[in-house]
């Protein structure tokens, strides 16, 4: 269920979410914030801690995680976050070089492709800063370091979180048998 209204206060939002929304966006409609908001819905059932802040909810989205803890063991899914975590800084690095040259064609590249690979692993807030990165060069403006050192702690947050999900599902058993 998602939320559309005009009420576009963080209370609001809360009382969304409160209510058993799964997620909230404000009028007026953007389509393709839309449209990335029903594609993480979409994903698989949101989960949800007992009193999860507002700050991690809408950051970050367990349900791509917690799909791959479905399907996979945790050990993989792991391999799988650590493969993550080492070739996002070259991505981050390349994107700072090529934004340094000015290359804003490549620079929204190498955005396009950040954004599909944070989006896909629920880390909203970061897909949602290369958005906002990629809409910048479309208005003409190049983003700066400060943008691409923004991107890097939020990557690094939702690894954090990645690693505190998998060790409250450690020792759990994959529900889909591996094809090896």
């Amino acid at each position: 269920i998602v939320a559309m209204t005009a009420n576009a206060f963080a209370s609001d939002q809360a009382a969304c979410l409160d209510a058993g929304m799964n997620a909230f966006v404000a009028k007026p409609i953007n389509a393709e914030k839309l449209h990335e908001v029903l594609d993480r819905v979409m994903l698989g059932p949101a989960i949800r801690e007992e009193h999860p802040s507002r700050t991690e909810a809408s950051s970050f989205s367990r349900a791509p995680l917690e799909a791959l803890l479905e399907q996979l063991d945790a050990s993989t899914v792991e391999d799988i976050l650590q493969c993550f975590g080492t070739e996002v800084p070259s991505l981050l690095e390349r994107l700072e070089r090529r934004l340094a040259e000015g290359t804003a064609t490549e620079a929204e590249v190498s955005l396009l492709s950040l954004r599909r690979v944070l989006g896909n692993l629920g880390f909203v807030a970061a897909a949602d800063c290369c958005r906002e990165q990629v809409e910048a060069l479309a208005a003409g403006n190049c983003p700066d370091a400060d943008g691409v050192g923004a991107l890097r702690q939020l990557v690094e947050a939702g690894l954090r979180t990645c690693r505190i999900i998998l060790a409250q599902n450690e020792g759990a058993e994959p529900r889909l048998a591996s094809a090896a």
